[in-house]
């Protein structure tokens, strides 16, 4: 059955536009014109057309600004993103150089689970900024950045040449040379 979509009054020789909200991905939608001066309905051809998918929604949570990773160290990318028909992939990539970029891909391709646990590489920097970006089967895709900067540190060596442990009026003191 039919459903009146929208009601528009028009001047002769003008244009009238209508929306349409609430339309579903990958459905089928039909419709048509009904046009009236007053005395004559005229109704024209039946249209049709079929919905695709939506862009993808994505909101990257960590890191989001203000930590500080140690190259080597293990640290998880956390992320959540949907999509009306689905993610099928999400790409990580990594900027030293500021929000702008230049960019590096660290992850292509990698499933929707949320996370990503990444070996943190060098160099250092105080201007390091995540973007993950969404995919879903009909390339359809967004992005979200970290919210501010984060820094990459390398760590730091410590050697000891050696350590005495010995006992001073009942304390236990260390000594050490490096």
């Amino acid at each position: 059955s039919w459903q009146l979509l929208a009601s528009v009054k028009v001047a002769s020789g003008e244009h009238a536009t209508a929306q349409w909200p609430g339309l579903s991905a990958f459905s089928d939608y039909e419709w048509y014109a009904n046009v009236s001066d007053g005395n004559t309905d005229l109704d024209g051809p039946v249209w049709s057309f079929t919905t695709g998918s939506a862009a993808p929604s994505v909101t990257l949570t960590r890191p989001n600004g203000g930590e500080i990773f140690v190259a080597n160290a293990h640290e998880l990318i956390q992320w959540t993103a949907g999509d009306d028909a689905g993610v099928t992939s999400v790409d990580i990539l990594l900027s030293r150089s500021g929000v702008a970029g230049a960019y590096e891909m660290i992850a292509p391709g990698v499933s929707n689970t949320g996370s990503f646990e990444w070996t943190v590489t060098g160099p250092h920097s105080n201007d390091v900024f995540v973007k993950v970006v969404a995919r879903d089967a009909e390339n359809n895709s967004a992005f979200d950045v970290s919210d501010a900067a984060f820094t990459i540190d390398l760590p730091v060596a410590v050697g000891m040449a050696s350590i005495e442990a010995v006992i001073e009026d009942g304390d236990a003191v260390l000594r050490w040379r490096t």
